[in-house]
């Protein structure tokens, strides 16, 4: 399994806008692809984001990354973003 975690760091004002974006784009992802495991956190009152995914292989993670409703789910958020959305490979230990 290929685990990461991508965060998000929303400016001022867009929070609606993105966790609306979110919970479409974490519906599409269940409907869609039934192998891969995505999960979608706001970090206490901040306006960060996290998302926490896992993928069978490579090949699975690559097509996600294809997918037209990632692509829209990028172009409706990066926008919105403070920074550039940083993915964190992770490591199971336990």
């Amino acid at each position: 399994m290929i685990r990461m975690m991508v965060e998000l760091r929303v400016k001022a004002g867009e929070v609606e806008a993105v966790e609306t974006a979110l919970r479409a784009y974490v519906g599409a992802v269940h409907k869609h692809e039934p192998l891969t495991e995505l999960q979608a956190f706001r970090r206490g009152a901040e306006p960060v984001y996290v998302q926490v995914m896992g993928f069978p292989d490579e090949e699975t993670a690559q097509r996600h990354r294809r997918c037209s409703y990632t692509r829209r789910f990028m172009e409706e958020v990066m926008p919105r973003c403070e920074t550039d959305p940083q993915a964190i490979p992770l490591t199971l230990i336990g």
